[in-house]
């Protein structure tokens, strides 16, 4: 189980990826400028775990969370469910997110519920042969706060297709990655000693860049909220539990 807990938003995710738990934290506010630097570094790291037989306390925390990518991205199937909670002095907002992998193909829901927003959409996401992701996507008539993904009026015109690029700059990171951040080494500006605990998992507390790490993040944002502007984070922390 990961756990996502933070002032302003909070989330439990449910999968079996190697990580068993994980907590994250943000606050934002919504800037006056509606457009976007791109970092410099915008790749997601990802590293082959160590064949020696190295416990997670030798290597650092960037390390660590390659090693987590690289696992993730090998699962042949998992089901994860996320419940995100976004206070606002205008509106308080819920969102919902459930995840079915299976021999290859990734269907993702979102519903999002506020007195302002309600919306629902859903993406199935698949790898061509070079490798790269493409989504078909559709959205769904306003969804309560209880509605789940088969209880969703779904449209039922063509979907419509995203390249991995053109999804990136309109709703994010494609679903089929770890976090909904660009995690990697200059992204990373704080970390802990990785704990070793009681039940044999370990514990890796750190924080990212909140500006370059959530750049993708903000179009999603932006996309399915509706908004005006992008939102700029104060702090995006985590806390992430995984095994051996």
């Amino acid at each position: 189980m990961r756990k996502f807990s933070l002032k302003k938003l909070t989330a439990v995710i449910l999968s079996a990826a190697g990580a068993s738990a994980l907590a994250a934290g943000a606050t934002g506010c919504m800037p006056k400028s509606s457009d976007l630097t791109e970092p410099e570094n915008i790749e997601i790291t990802r590293l082959a775990p160590p064949d020696d037989g190295s416990l997670p306390t030798a290597h650092t925390c960037a390390e660590n969370m390659a090693y987590l990518a690289y696992v993730f991205d090998g699962q042949t199937q998992y089901h994860s469910y996320s419940y995100g909670v976004t206070n606002a002095s205008i509106a308080t907002q819920t969102t919902r997110t459930f995840r079915d992998f299976k021999d290859g193909i990734l269907l993702t829901t979102d519903l999002t519920h506020s007195s302002m927003v309600k919306s629902g959409s859903q993406t199935c996401t698949v790898f061509n042969e070079n490798g790269e992701g493409e989504v078909y996507f559709r959205t769904s008539k306003a969804p309560d706060a209880d509605t789940l993904p088969a209880q969703a009026v779904w449209s039922e015109e063509a979907p419509t297709y995203f390249s991995e690029r053109a999804y990136h700059y309109t709703y994010g990171l494609l679903p089929t990655e770890l976090f909904n951040y660009i995690v990697n080494e200059q992204n990373i500006v704080e970390s802990e000693q990785v704990k070793e605990n009681a039940d044999g998992t370990y514990t890796q507390n750190f924080a990212l860049d909140p500006k370059a790490s959530t750049y993708f993040y903000q179009f999603g944002m932006k996309t399915r909220g509706g908004l005006s502007g992008y939102p700029e984070f104060e702090r995006i922390a985590f806390s992430v539990t995984f095994d051996a």
